[in-house]
C-alpha cells in the first residue's frame, strides 16, 4: 500500500485536493500508520516467542510479514509522502534492529574467517599476511540478495527514508550495525543507492568510520559517470557534513563531472555543491568556477532566500589567494553577480525572511568580496540587522561589525550601536576566540563605546578561551582592547603574555605590529627574555609586515627602550 502511494500522489494532485479531499487523504493515512504499527509491532511479538529461520528470510525476503525489504519501502515511502509519524518510525526501528544485528554479525565472522583463510595460504606461500593493494573483500551474500535481506536497495531506501523524514534518530548500535553491513555492500550499490546512504548517515548525524568512508569514495569514483545532479549534490554535501574531506584526485574528478552534469544544476543543487565545496576547503580550477558562477546568475530568479544566504557565505569563505589580504575571499564571483544578487535581495520580502544571522552573512561576504553595495540596499540591509539584532548569535554579531568596519562603512546610527552592545551583553558569556576578537576590533574600528559592563562581560569571556586563540586573534584581541582604553586586570594580562610566549613562533605579518601595540599600549611590563625572543623571531618575518605593521612593531619596541642592537640589527634588513 505505501509503496503504491507513492506512484500515484504527487505534489500535482496535492496541489489540486478540494479541502474535503484533503481531509479524507489525512483521515486515510493515519489509519494506514496505526495498521502499519499494529502489523510490526505483532511481527515483533511474534519473533521474539519464536526464533525465525534468518537463511530462509535471505533466500526469501517476502517469507515473513515484515521483512527488511518491506521496512526500508515504509521508510522510504514516508519520506516521499512527506509523512511524519515518531510512533511508526520507532516501530520500524526495532523492528529492523534484530535483523541488522545478526546481518551485521555474520558479516564480521565472514570477514574474521575469510581474513584467517587468507592469512594461512599467503603464508604457505611465503608471502606477506596484508592483502594486495586494491583486493576488496566481498561481503557475505545469500541467493543475491544481500545478508539476511539486506541488500543494497533496502540499505538505501531505509536510510535515505530516516534521513529525510528526522523523526526519530536511531540508537548508536543501531547506526553501527548498519555502517557494519553497509559498509560491504558498497561495491555493489549503484549511484542513487550511494548516495542515499551517505545521505542517510549524515542527516542521522552519526559519521561512519573513516574505512568507510574510504570505501565509499571509492565506490563512488567508480561510478561518477552515472551520477546526475542529484546524487553529485546530496553526495558533496553529505561529505562536507560527516567531515571527510577526499583526496584532491577524487575531488578533481568530481568537479569534472560536475563541469558535465552543469546544465542539470538547479538552485536546490547549487545551494548544497557550493558550500560543501566551501566547507571543504576545495577551489575547482578558474574556468569551471566562472561556468559555476554563470549556471547560479542563469538560476538565481529561483533562489529561496536562505539559498541566496548560504551561496553567497559559501563563496566569501574560501581562503584568499597566495599574497592577497587575509580579509579577502579566494574566489571572487564578479560585479555581475553580485549585482544580480542584490537585484533579487532587494524586495522587502526576501530580505525580510533572512534571519539576523542571515543578513550578517550577507554583510560580511560583502566586505570579503571588497563591493560596497548602492547606498538603498546598505540602508535596508542594516535596518534589518538592527531589527534582528536581539536574536543574533555571537558569531552574527561580529559578522555585522566586522562587514561594516571592512567596507569602511560609518555606523548607521548611534541607536544601531547601542542595540549591538545591548544584544552583545545578553549573549557575551556566548562569545568563542573568533567572534570575540573580530567583534571588539570592528567596534574600535566603529568608533563604539561599549559600557562598562559588556567590557567586563567581554574580557571575562575572554580569560576563559585565550588558549583556543590563534596568533591572528591575540593581536586583534589585545590591539582592540588598546583602542579602547580597557585595561583589564594585572592577571589578565599575565595570563595573556603566558599564551603569547606559547605561540611566538607562530605570530606573522601584521600579528607582530598588533601584538607589540596593544600590550605597550596598556603597559604591560615584558621581560628582556621576552623581548629578546619576540625581536629574534621577527628578524626572518619582516618581509611580510606592511608599512604601518612595520610602525606599529617599532612603535611598541621602543616603548620598552629595548636595544635592538642586541638582536643583530635585525632592523637593518627591512630597511
Amino acid at each position: 500500500m505505501w509503496k503504491r502511494l507513492t506512484g500515484i500522489i504527487n505534489r500535482k494532485v496535492f496541489t489540486r485536493m478540494s479541502h474535503t479531499e484533503r481531509c479524507n487523504y489525512d483521515i486515510f493515512i493515519d489509519q494506514l500508520i496505526q495498521q502499519s504499527i499494529t502489523s510490526i509491532q505483532q511481527h515483533c511479538s511474534t519473533s521474539s516467542t519464536s526464533t525465525p529461520d534468518i537463511s530462509s528470510t535471505a533466500s526469501d525476503p517476502g517469507s515473513i510479514s515484515c521483512a527488511p525489504s518491506h521496512l526500508a519501502a515504509i521508510a522510504y515511502s514516508m519520506a516521499v509522502l512527506g509523512v511524519s509519524s515518531v510512533e511508526l518510525t520507532t516501530a520500524i526501528l526495532r523492528a529492523a534492529a534484530d535483523s541488522l544485528q545478526q546481518a551485521a554479525a555474520e558479516v564480521q565472522a565472514a570477514v574474521a574467517g575469510d581474513a584467517a583463510t587468507t592469512s594461512d595460504a599467503v603464508q604457505q606461500a611465503g608471502a606477506p599476511s596484508s592483502p594486495p593493494a586494491g583486493v576488496k573483500q566481498q561481503a557475505p551474500t545469500a541467493a543475491g540478495v544481500g545478508v539476511c535481506g539486506w541488500g543494497p536497495s533496502e540499505l538505501a531506501s531505509m536510510m535515505w527514508g530516516l534521513g529525510t523524514i528526522q523523526s526519530c534518530r536511531p540508537d548508536h548500535q543501531w547506526l553501527e550495525d548498519m555502517a557494519t553491513v553497509s559498509g560491504y555492500l558498497l561495491s555493489r550499490c549503484q549511484s542513487s543507492q550511494l548516495w542515499g546512504v551517505i545521505w542517510g548517515f549524515s542527516r542521522l548525524g552519526h559519521s561512519p568510520p573513516e574505512p568507510w568512508l574510504a570505501s565509499w569514495t571509492a565506490a563512488a569514483q567508480q561510478q561518477l559517470d552515472a551520477f546526475n545532479a542529484d546524487a553529485l549534490s546530496h553526495s558533496i554535501w553529505a561529505l562536507a557534513d560527516l567531515q571527510y574531506t577526499p583526496d584532491r584526485l577524487w575531488l578533481r574528478a568530481f568537479c569534472g563531472m560536475l563541469a558535465h552534469r552543469i546544465r542539470s544544476l538547479m538552485a536546490g543543487h547549487l545551494a548544497m555543491v557550493l558550500p560543501a565545496l566551501s566547507s571543504l576547503g576545495y577551489k575547482p580550477r578558474a574556468e569551471l568556477c566562472r561556468t559555476i558562477i554563470a549556471q547560479a546568475r542563469r538560476n538565481i530568479h529561483t533562489f529561496k532566500p536562505s539559498q541566496l544566504c548560504s551561496v553567497l557565505l559559501a563563496l566569501a569563505s574560501y581562503p584568499p589567494d597566495v599574497g592577497a589580504p587575509a580579509s579577502t575571499s579566494g574566489w571572487h564571483p564578479g560585479r555581475l553577480f553580485l549585482f544580480d544578487f542584490i537585484s533579487h535581495s532587494s524586495p522587502a520580502p526576501v530580505m525580510k525572511a533572512w534571519s539576523g544571522d542571515q543578513a550578517s552573512q550577507v554583510l560580511w561576504a560583502f566586505s570579503r568580496f571588497r563591493y560596497v553595495p548602492d547606498k538603498s540596499y546598505l540602508r535596508a540591509l542594516t535596518a534589518h540587522i538592527q531589527a534582528q539584532l536581539p536574536a543574533c548569535s555571537p558569531d552574527g554579531l561580529a559578522m555585522s561589525l566586522w562587514g561594516l568596519a571592512a567596507l569602511k562603512q560609518p555606523l548607521p546610527s548611534r541607536a544601531w550601536g547601542d542595540a549591538w552592545c545591548a544584544a552583545a551583553e545578553a549573549v557575551a558569556d556566548q562569545f568563542g576566540p573568533q567572534s570575540l576578537a573580530h567583534g571588539l576590533s570592528a567596534m574600535a574600528a566603529l568608533n563604539i563605546r561599549p559600557t562598562q559592563s559588556l567590557m567586563e562581560a567581554l574580557t571575562r569571556t575572554a580569560s576563559g578561551c585565550l588558549t583556543g586563540c590563534s596568533c591572528m586573534e591575540l593581536g586583534l584581541l589585545i590591539a582592540a582592547l588598546s583602542d579602547q582604553h580597557w585595561r583589564p586586570s594585572d592577571a589578565w594580562m599575565q595570563a595573556f603574555v603566558s599564551q603569547v610566549s606559547q605561540q611566538l613562533p607562530a605570530f606573522e605579518n601584521e600579528d607582530w605590529g598588533l601584538l607589540l601595540y596593544g600590550l605597550a599600549s596598556l603597559a604591560q611590563p615584558l621581560s628582556p627574555t621576552l623581548l629578546g625572543r619576540l625581536c629574534s623571531e621577527v628578524k626572518s618575518k619582516l618581509w611580510g609586515l606592511s608599512g604601518e605593521g612595520l610602525g606599529l612593531l617599532v612603535w611598541g619596541i621602543a616603548q620598552y627602550d629595548y636595544d635592538m642592537r642586541k638582536s643583530d640589527e635585525w632592523y637593518v634588513y627591512e630597511v
